[in-house]
């Protein structure tokens, strides 16, 4: 058995969780009650126990838990955030030899029509740490939502009028 197929029933009972299609059972919140997540800040992500109980899912789940990992969280910029509590499931697939799949999906939200965000990675032979080469979907951004481009407005200086 292939240990990622041990995950199988956490990742489908986390699924479910997050996206609201089953409510968390008293032993599950009383766990989320008593759990408190270290950041790199050394500080706690209290949960509002209260909010929980009346929001479907759990919204923002993936940007928290990238936000509390060390090395993803360095690369998750303050324009990211908005687009992030979004983000509703992350799924690993392993191809052939060095090669991962890492498939993002999303809620229906302003910034772009994509519902999935995939990115193909081939790791390094000698240093599986290190990116040997990447491809990802094209993002279909809605007009004027790109946050990877800076809009920059022109003014124009004062032209005098010259009449003769």
């Amino acid at each position: 058995m292939c240990i990622r197929d041990r995950y199988k029933p956490w990742d489908k009972r986390r699924d479910e969780l997050v996206g609201g299609t089953r409510d968390p059972d008293e032993e599950e919140l009383g766990a989320l009650e008593e759990y408190k997540i270290p950041t790199a800040e050394k500080r706690s992500v209290n949960l509002d126990m209260d909010e929980l109980k009346n929001t479907k899912g759990l919204p923002g789940f993936w940007l928290k838990a990238m936000k509390n990992n060390i090395e993803i969280a360095s690369h998750i910029k303050q324009h990211d955030e908005p687009i992030l509590k979004f983000l509703t499931n992350i799924r690993v697939e392993k191809e052939v030899g060095d090669k991962r799949k890492v498939t993002f999906m999303f809620d229906p939200n302003e910034w772009f029509t994509n519902t999935e965000l995939s990115k193909e990675i081939t790791l390094d032979e000698d240093d599986a740490s290190m990116c040997k080469e990447n491809v990802g979907t094209e993002i279909n951004w809605n007009e004027g939502k790109n946050v990877t481009v800076k809009t920059v407005k022109k003014k124009q200086k004062n032209k005098s009028i010259v009449q003769s």
